[in-house]
Formats: C-alpha cells, structure tokens, sequence
C-alpha cells in the first residue's frame, strides 16, 4: 500500500527510492526518513534534499557501498560516527580510518560482532588497541 492523498498518483517505477512520495502533501517525516533510508540503501544520495530527510541509523538491512558511504560524509560531514559504525558493520577498514574518529564503544560492540569479516575485524583491531 502506497501513501498517498486523494486523487493523486503514484508511479511505481519510482516506489524504490520514494521519489514521487517524498512529495505527497502533508507526509509524516518519519515516514520521509524512512524514504531515504530506503534510497541510501540503495546507492541514491541525489534524492536527499534537507536535513529533515536525514536519518540517524545506516546499513540495515542492507549495506551501502562504500562509495555511498564516502559520499554521504562529504555531504553530511555531521553524521561521522553514525558512519563509523556502519563501517565498521560493513568491513570499510580504509574509510573508517579516513574519519580520523575517537575510540567509540558501540562502533567497537559493532566491529567485534562481525569479525568474520576482514575490515571489521581490522577496524575492531584499530579501536581496541
């Protein structure tokens, strides 16, 4: 079921990313955060357009590439150690080490928890020792 108000249409091509709901009239903003979370799962950054539409929580369900990544942080540079975590999740050792962040607890939880992976285990390594 699509959000929509009466008499308006929605082309179901552009339902991946949200494109058309973003601006159905009156949308709750939880549900255009939920939006973009949605088209940055999906390798699209061009459809942010204020920081309303920003969420707080990257990589689930699926992992972003970490191009996606890097190129959120340069848009949203506030947003780092939300970053670092997914990093940290998604095994981007070499752009975790390009945040230059401090030692954080729950982004070392996140590393340890998916060890069988090269980056995080390397990133775990980093913020451990």
């Amino acid at each position: 079921m699509f959000y929509s108000t009466p008499g308006s249409h929605v082309d179901a091509s552009s339902v991946q990313s949200g494109t058309e709901l973003r601006h159905t009239p009156d949308i709750p903003k939880g549900f255009i955060r939920t939006l973009s979370a949605r088209a940055i799962m999906s390798n699209e950054i061009s459809t942010l357009n204020s920081s309303a539409e920003f969420l707080y929580c990257m990589g689930d369900p699926d992992v972003t590439s970490e191009e996606t990544h890097r190129e959120f942080g340069r848009c949203c540079p506030w947003i780092r150690y939300h970053m670092g975590r997914a990093c940290a999740v998604a095994g981007y050792a070499t752009l975790y080490k390009e945040l230059s962040l401090l030692p954080d607890i729950s982004t070392a939880e996140k590393a340890r928890d998916n060890t069988q992976n090269p980056g995080s285990r390397e990133t775990s390594n980093r913020i451990v020792s």
